[in-house]
């Protein structure tokens, strides 16, 4: 007859492997890579999410590696790994590039920290990578475009704004403070858009404000704006309306071109045929 201390021993000693079970499961399919590794810099073990990450076939493949000069793509971050994990106690979400058996580059994330023997020394390191370079792409491809695109809207020759449905600039290009004769941003910024608009146009200024707002778009409206200094110029206008993820306007972006040039040229041509007609 087994008694009840006995059914308690069986059942804790059978609970056992079961939870070395569940870790090793959780090692073995985790998608993070784990590893352990010695202060010298040889892998001790590597779970298959970190063996596929560098592009190896086999754990022992991984363990015949010198960390420091196969793996990192800066040598010297080997060290400065340890220099900082000694000084710290650990290493949280640290970015590392790292080679892949291919020669190819990853980055990855790192979390980290030392494991101690009963000396007080350093048995090895414990850590898991995530594999964030599609991240990393993603965002340098975005910065790129960024960039490609203020280049772009800071060297065009027309003016853009984009300002909200009050009249308020949030962005404006170089070409468009220079147009309206603003020395420095700030400045233009406090100005409000439907303020720059000639007294005798604000009428017509409604009525395209409404066609904006129903159509979504404005093409080639001329109408007059003002200048710092009190002067009018004629502009040529295109817009466009920009809604949030609910459909509701939001902004305005717009592009001015000046016209001043082309208008004087047609009114002279008018007045030129008017006084032919007259002869």
């Amino acid at each position: 007859m087994i008694n009840q201390t006995s059914k308690t021993m069986i059942k804790g000693k059978s609970a056992e492997p079961e939870n070395k079970d569940i870790y090793k499961i959780l090692f073995e399919n985790v998608h993070d890579g784990i590893y352990r590794s010695t202060p010298e810099g040889k892998i001790i073990t590597a779970n298959p999410a970190l063996i596929k990450m560098l592009g190896y076939d086999s754990e022992e493949e991984l363990k015949q590696l010198n960390i420091s000069t196969d793996l990192y793509v800066n040598p010297a971050d080997r060290d400065l790994f340890i220099s900082r994990i000694l000084e710290k106690g650990d290493l949280k979400d640290t970015e590392l590039n790292l080679k892949r058996k291919d020669g190819s580059k990853i980055t990855v994330l790192e979390n980290s920290y030392p494991v101690y023997d009963s000396d007080g020394k350093i048995s090895y390191f414990e850590g898991t990578l995530i594999d964030i370079t599609s991240r990393k792409n993603a965002e340098e491809a975005l910065r790129e475009s960024e960039n490609r695109y203020h280049t772009l809207v800071e060297t065009i020759q027309d003016g853009l704004s984009l300002f909200d449905l009050q009249g308020k600039l949030s962005y404006f290009n170089r070409r468009k403070r220079e147009m309206l004769g603003y020395e420095n941003d700030a400045e233009l910024m406090q100005v409000n858009t439907f303020d720059l608009i000639h007294p005798d146009d604000r009428g017509m200024a409604v009525e395209l404000f409404e066609e904006i707002l129903h159509k979504g778009y404005l093409r080639n409206k001329e109408i007059r704006i003002l200048r710092k200094d009190g002067s009018w110029f004629w502009a040529e206008l295109t817009a466009n309306l920009i809604t949030n993820s609910a459909g509701e306007p939001v902004y305005i972006m717009d592009t001015m071109r000046d016209i001043t040039e082309r208008r004087r040229e047609d009114d002279e041509i008018r007045l030129r045929l008017l006084q032919l007609r007259q002869i």
